[in-house]
């Protein structure tokens, strides 16, 4: 049997026909993950090229030491570390990193805390949707939504478009239930369900509004008053305009919060000393004092 002639080139590993010269400079000068999604190279080989050649992997970049200014740093824990982020012009790690070391308690759960604000995002409501809105700040779109028609601000920008086969769930079900099932915001059920004249899911039998509850009215906050007796802020507040009944302004704000008006957000103060930031809001409109705003905004 004649001997079988071995070839005098043995071809290249398949493996490495993905190796091209612009691939293999990116080694080291960008992250190993950029070459796999860029060239289809499995993560496996990357690495293994990488090593081969003995290129260290891209180092992260550090991030400069940041110099806290002293109004940045009377804003940490006055509202969640992601908009304090972006409001000082850092990552939320730096923010949250600075905040623990000065040993400052964060921004309380937007679950139980009231809604707060700032004023500079509330002059984005007509710009950007109540999502993009309850993302820079940490609470639900629900309750951006709730504040913005609080305020009797509409909005121009609906997310998504909810199809016809949801017509007929419509008022079956509340409209977060259908804008989540759906993945469009709440405003745009909310639209259509109008636009269809369907009213809304009822909700369970409120209680009534008794000469107890009436005898309570203005004398302290709606939302105590809701609290203790099983009702919405809404309801009370509705109820007590309705007879003719002043809110409650407490009389006891310290003369330190007084002086703090205007120096410092309304959501700051009230977190300092116990009370609703619509309380802080209503004293400072009673002095004739403006709200605070950062440099730079209008």
């Amino acid at each position: 049997m004649d001997q079988q002639i071995q070839p005098a080139h043995i071809a290249d590993n398949p493996k490495d026909r993905h190796w091209t010269p612009d691939a293999i400079a990116l080694l080291g000068k960008v992250p190993d993950k950029s070459i796999v999604e860029t060239f289809g190279i499995p993560h496996g080989q990357v690495f293994k090229k990488r090593t081969a050649l003995g290129i260290p992997a891209q180092q992260k970049k550090r991030e400069p030491n940041h110099k806290w200014k002293p109004e940045h740093v009377a804003l940490l824990g006055t509202a969640p570390d992601p908009l304090i982020a972006k409001q000082v012009g850092v990552s939320t790690v730096v923010v949250r990193v600075k905040r623990r070391a000065m040993k400052i308690p964060r921004f309380p759960d937007p679950k139980t805390a009231p809604a707060v604000i700032p004023h500079h995002l509330i002059e984005q409501f007509n710009k950007l949707t109540d999502g993009e809105i309850a993302k820079l700040i940490g609470y639900s779109q629900a309750t951006v939504s709730k504040h913005r028609r609080k305020l009797g601000i509409t909005t121009t920008r609906l997310q998504g478009t909810l199809p016809e086969e949801a017509n007929s769930l419509l008022g079956t079900t509340t409209d977060t239930e259908l804008a989540q099932r759906y993945g469009v915001s709440v405003q745009c059920v909310n639209k259509r369900r109008h636009a269809l004249g369907i009213a809304r899911m009822a909700g369970p039998e409120r209680p009534p509004i008794t000469d107890e509850i009436i005898a309570r009215l203005g004398k302290r906050s709606d939302k105590d008053i809701a609290l203790e007796v099983g009702l919405r802020p809404t309801e009370v507040r509705a109820a007590r305009i309705k007879l003719g009944i002043a809110r409650y302004i407490p009389r006891d704000l310290p003369e330190e919060a007084i002086s703090l008006l205007g120096k410092q957000p309304d959501g700051a103060i009230a977190k300092r000393f116990g009370v609703s930031a619509t309380t802080i809001a209503n004293v400072r409109n009673k002095h004739g004092v403006k709200a605070f705003r950062q440099k730079g905004q209008r």
